[in-house]
């Protein structure tokens, strides 16, 4: 009897040290056409963000561009702060498309659609907490 409370008392002190887990489901609306893909990125803190593509440890989805609205999902998280970067890729570029002044040519955004003055919005305005389990957020993508 004492053996079967020792290790009932085991099981739940070693469970309280498992890694929980995290789903995101991110939607993206204000997709204007149908034309290319929609490449969402994920981030874990501000190196490099909002430019995904030469950063090992973002995240990266892809999903068929849809006029209105696309979802990506990312599982097996660890809960924690993230924030999520948004761009239309028309023309299959895998980067956003710029003019000469650095000004998006793509639809671009980011989570909790913060406002971007003169260059990308930071991190932190676009962070937010992913916790245990499933959740969703949606953010608006924007043009020129």
């Amino acid at each position: 009897m004492k053996l079967l409370a020792l290790l009932t008392l085991g099981a739940v002190v070693m469970a309280g040290g498992v890694a929980r887990s995290a789903e995101l489901v991110v939607t993206v609306t204000n997709v204007r056409n149908a034309t290319g893909r929609v490449e969402l990125c994920l981030w874990r803190d501000a190196r490099d963000w909002p430019d995904c593509t030469g950063n090992p440890t973002v995240q990266r989805r892809h999903v068929p561009a849809a006029i209105g609205s696309v979802t990506a999902t990312f599982t097996d998280l660890a809960p924690g702060i993230y924030a999520v970067s948004a761009f239309h890729d028309e023309k299959g570029l895998r980067k956003v498309e710029t003019n000469f002044l650095g000004i998006p040519r793509s639809g671009v955004g980011a989570s909790r659609d913060p406002k971007a003055n003169f260059g990308p919005p930071p991190f932190r305005d676009a962070a937010f907490t992913v916790p245990e389990g499933r959740s969703a957020i949606s953010f608006t993508l924007r043009y020129p």
